[in-house]
């Protein structure tokens, strides 16, 4: 079904124990208990050649760019208040 919508996707199996992440921290359980547990939907992400962010070299410079406008105009309305304070 995804790759009627031009995702690539694979299969996977459940092995005996299950890895995965839970706020932030490693947890391995047995599969039977993860099954139990689990709500019967899964993410699995991998990069590929055509993985990342169309265009991040200009979204990148774009957003340093705006952070240094920021940081320039911050501290000179700081010193435009002072001045009217």
């Amino acid at each position: 079904m995804l790759s009627d919508y031009g995702v690539e996707n694979v299969g996977t199996r459940i092995a005996d124990k299950v890895y995965f992440l839970l706020n932030g921290h490693e947890v391995i359980i047995p599969a039977l208990q993860f099954i139990q547990s689990w709500s019967g939907f899964i993410l699995l992400a991998e990069t590929t050649p055509n993985s990342g962010e169309p265009d991040y070299r200009e979204h990148r410079k774009k957003e340093l760019f705006d952070l240094v406008n920021l940081i320039g105009i911050y501290p000179s309305m700081n010193s435009f208040r002072s001045v009217i304070y």
